[in-house]
């Protein structure tokens, strides 16, 4: 079984806990473990799994020597410290200078850790890294597994953090929203079990900018995967966000709290929330950065994605600027998309301005409505372009706030792996050529540390729906109607004096 960035071993051991190791297959290597488990579930053999998957990891298509020799280096003059307990841990972490790497030796880790005040430098940073990555150390406990707060240029990679009551990991700016942490690295994660109920995140990040999250599993969590309050200048991307049984699974992302210029690319969302990426929310005012925000969220882009199931794939609430292309929706329960105002504050802007082009679109007949719009929206902002609209065991005709320009319909797209993180297109009809996530160029991260500057959002104006040019006419009509009335009973009034 595939968990993002990992292997799930999730038998044969005394403990009977589950063993994470890095995924680096093809879909050849993948298929072979699965004879391979088979086998060794007879046997019942620790050695010959943990053997047999290492041999597979260091096979695959996408694992060479180099990258794993890379991934071991640590960065050039900085200072290596090698860690076994938490205890030796915590004690690495009092008195942590730029350019200190700590290494954390496979094993369980029984409680989480605590990084505050901590500051590295472009060139040197704190890196706390496993030391053997294709055997992640775990965290468990209670509260949360790691917190980070009022820090800068940080890496934490490798890591598998499980079972914590909290957060799985939480990174602020220490209350200080003029002060935010910043040039943070989160990869190679594995974030389990968190919650289960609640607003329990995952993955909590608050008055965090400039920041990358890559090539992360999320799996089982109470609010959000992860949960962006005031974050501006960051990129979530490579990751795998799965809903599971028992948990609350809120959302996927949720981007809020007047977050800006965030890029969400590449990633894969499996029943995770009833809405699974949340463009905005509804934040109390005392937690907006900055405090006078006029909107949750603004300059989102969500790009490559691929979306499986969950109520409604994608929310914008009380948000503005978003750009939604080139993703995979792939039977979502109820909606596709949802448009709407949480809060009656006159401070906050109407929820607008969302293009959404080039998106392929499966759905069955559990989806009436594709698009729902709420009250005190601006549905009408929202162009819907160049998408490709696809029922299969029925006809297409999606029901969207505006008009869709050069919309494509009832073209099979072929989808190899539905419903999977490796779910593709192999449709040859040229309609097809420009849509989807194999038609987008990632956008790709300056070097470590540098300053992010994600892609900007594009809009053009949406054609005028019908359904509003009947009513315009329909309000017009009303009105000269009324005027007529208006006109005949001043005629009748004023006969009716001359008649007395």
């Amino acid at each position: 079984m595939s968990r993002g960035n990992s292997i799930v071993l999730d038998a044969f051991r005394s403990d009977s806990r589950k063993i994470y190791l890095p995924m680096c297959l093809s879909r050849r290597g993948a298929a072979c473990y699965s004879e391979l488990r088979v086998i060794m579930g007879v046997m019942k053999s620790n050695v010959l799994i943990l053997v047999a998957a290492v041999i597979l990891s260091l096979a695959g298509d996408l694992c060479t020597a180099q990258e794993v020799a890379a991934d071991d280096a640590a960065p050039s003059g900085s200072t290596v410290v090698k860690v076994a307990t938490v205890g030796e841990l915590r004690a690495a972490l009092k008195d942590v200078q730029p350019g200190t790497t700590i290494r954390v030796a496979p094993g369980s880790y029984s409680r989480g850790f605590y990084l505050g005040n901590v500051h590295g430098t472009a060139e040197a940073p704190v890196i706390i890294k496993a030391e053997t990555p294709l055997l992640p150390p775990e965290f468990s406990g209670r509260g949360e597994g790691a917190k980070v707060s009022s820090c800068s240029y940080i890496t934490l990679s490798g890591l598998t953090f499980q079972g914590f009551g909290t957060n799985g990991i939480n990174v602020d700016d220490g209350g200080d929203n003029t002060r935010p942490s910043h040039h943070i690295i989160l990869e190679k994660l594995n974030i389990l079990d968190i919650g289960p109920q609640g607003n329990n995140d995952a993955l909590k990040m608050s008055g965090v900018d400039q920041f990358i999250i890559r090539d992360c599993h999320f799996e089982g969590w109470g609010g959000s995967g992860v949960d962006l309050v005031g974050c501006h200048q960051g990129v979530i991307e490579r990751s795998q966000f799965i809903g599971h049984d028992g948990y609350r699974n809120k959302n996927g992302v949720q981007i809020k709290g007047g977050s800006s210029s965030i890029l969400v690319q590449n990633c894969y969302f499996q029943d995770a929330g009833e809405r699974m990426l949340h463009i905005g929310g509804s934040t109390g005012l005392a937690f907006f950065r900055p405090p006078d925000a006029t909107q949750e969220a603004k300059d989102v882009v969500v790009a490559g994605n691929r979306f499986v199931g969950g109520e409604a794939s994608i929310a914008w609430v009380t948000c503005r600027y978003s750009h939604v292309h080139h993703n995979i929706f792939y039977m979502p329960e109820k909606w596709v998309g949802r448009i709407l105002q949480e809060t009656k504050d006159p401070r906050f802007k109407p929820c607008g301005y969302g293009l959404f082009e080039y998106n392929i679109i499966v759905t069955d007949e559990n989806v009436r409505t594709h698009v729902n719009s709420g009250f005190r929206t601006e549905p009408s902002t929202f162009p819907f372009r160049g998408n490709a609209w696809y029922t299969p065991d029925g006809k297409s005709s999606p029901r969207l706030p505006t008009p869709e320009i050069d919309g494509v319909y009832d073209v099979d797209p072929q989808l190899v792996y539905a419903g999977t993180s490796e779910m593709a297109i192999t449709a040859t009809d040229p309609a097809l050529a420009s849509i989807g996530p194999k038609a987008y160029e990632p956008w790709t991260a300056p070097a470590d540390f540098a300053d992010i500057e994600v892609p900007g959002t594009q809009w053009l104006p949406a054609p005028e729906s019908s359904l509003k040019i009947f009513r315009s006419f329909r309000t017009y009509v009303v009105f000269v109607v009324l005027i007529a009335v208006a006109v005949v009973a001043f005629k009748r009034c004023k006969a009716m004096k001359g008649e007395g």
